[in-house]
């Protein structure tokens, strides 16, 4: 059957396989595969070479003057991380490993490129160092003039000291040149009366006449048609600038009750509108306006001067409340009251013009004396100097 196997060309009678027969070749003895394995433990390879004997005492006679480097055995380290000589990226390179090429000592090494850096700045330095210097010196400078200054020969001082000089002309006020020109001028009651010559009201005035919220808690005006300094609020021809420096009332149009307003007496018949009889004769300004007597001046009437005086005022000055009241009920027409503001028929034209106004004459009363004045000027039918009454004439 085995040669049936090895022979397949040869005719089987059967033609049939038996498969339960064995070849012959699995019937031979099993071979032996226990033969040792292959020995590769071989002794490792010493690659250790023997380290290179440096301590050779090189000859120092040895002429080296015609001795010339090879450069091309100069390694580069100035070359990036790819070039020959890059360390630390081989792992096979052995730090540890004897160089293979040596330096003569005798020489200077060429292939050394690095450059040992400088720590600091020289120039800072150096300048640092100067500044110091300077400021040392100038610190000594300071020490020496100031002993200097404090122990001259005389035990004085060298250091010019300003000579306080006395000054003998008084400051100059802040307020502005009084102008008397509305008034009368310099010599009559009306500029007399006046207190201050301001431009701006202050705060504090402003606070004792008005309220919020007309003002604030300041002081500062809000409502500038009422606490403004050219406001009129009570209407008796007076701004509030003037109600100030005359100390008055911006409130009140006739502060004196005297029947004139505030600004008729200070601007057309030149009164004081703080006090309610001027001239000090017994008798009101609004009494003796409305009678045609004069109330600057005890118990003497208007003069034509006057009159005319009086008239020019109420053409630049309309008169107000209560003036108007007050000339009313005393018989003035309306025709007087917008013209000539007084009982024209009841003034004297025979009294000497200009002899009799305030402003043109030096009789002005005081609020502690009365002007003496002529008998036949007071009353010509009578000898006596007593004041006469406007209301019984």
């Amino acid at each position: 059957m085995a040669d049936e196997f090895q022979n397949p060309g040869q005719n089987n009678a059967n033609n049939v396989p038996d498969f339960n027969q064995t070849p012959d070749a699995f019937q031979t003895p099993n071979q032996d595969f226990t033969n040792p394995t292959p020995d590769f433990t071989q002794p490792t390879q010493d690659f250790t070479q023997p380290t290179q004997d440096f301590t050779q005492t090189p000859d120092l006679n040895q002429d080296f003057t015609n001795s010339t480097p090879n450069v091309d055995q100069i390694q580069d380290f100035t070359a990036g991380a790819t070039g020959a000589g890059d360390y630390g990226v081989n792992p096979v390179d052995d730090l540890n490993a004897a160089p293979t090429t040596s330096i003569d000592p005798g020489l200077d090494n060429p292939a050394n490129t690095f450059v040992e850096k400088k720590t600091g700045n020289r120039t800072f330095l150096i300048a640092a160092i100067a500044g110091v210097v300077i400021l040392l010196i100038l610190a000594v400078i300071l020490v020496v003039a100031n002993l200097n200054s404090g122990n001259n020969d005389d035990g004085a001082s060298n250091i010019d000291e300003p000579v306080a000089t006395e000054n003998t002309t008084e400051p100059e006020p802040t307020e502005t040149t009084t102008d008397n020109t509305l008034t009368g001028g310099d010599n009559t009651i009306a500029s007399n009366s006046r207190q201050f010559n301001e431009t701006k009201i202050p705060a504090e005035w402003l606070l004792q006449k008005f309220r919020a919220p007309v003002i604030d808690q300041d002081g500062n005006c809000i409502n500038i048609s009422i606490c403004g300094e050219n406001a009129d609020d009570d209407n008796d021809g007076l701004e509030n600038i003037d109600e100030y420096n005359f100390q008055l009332d911006p409130l009140v149009s006739d502060l004196d009750k005297d029947g004139i307003s505030d600004g008729d007496e200070l601007f057309v018949y030149y009164t004081d509108p703080s006090e309610d009889d001027s001239d000090n004769d017994g008798f009101k300004d609004g009494e003796e306006i409305g009678n045609c007597y004069d109330p600057t001046n005890v118990s003497i009437k208007f003069s034509s001067d006057s009159q005319s005086t009086i008239a020019t005022n109420i053409s630049l000055q309309q008169l107000h409340e209560p003036t108007i009241t007050t000339l009313t009920n005393a018989g003035v027409s309306q025709t007087d009251i917008d013209t000539n503001g007084l009982n024209v028929s009841q003034c004297d034209e025979t009294a000497p013009a200009g002899s009799t106004n305030s402003a043109d004459t030096n009789t002005t009363n005081s609020n502690d004396s009365v002007n003496s004045v002529d008998d036949s000027t007071v009353n010509p039918s009578t000898d006596s100097t007593d004041p006469i009454d406007p209301l019984s004439i």
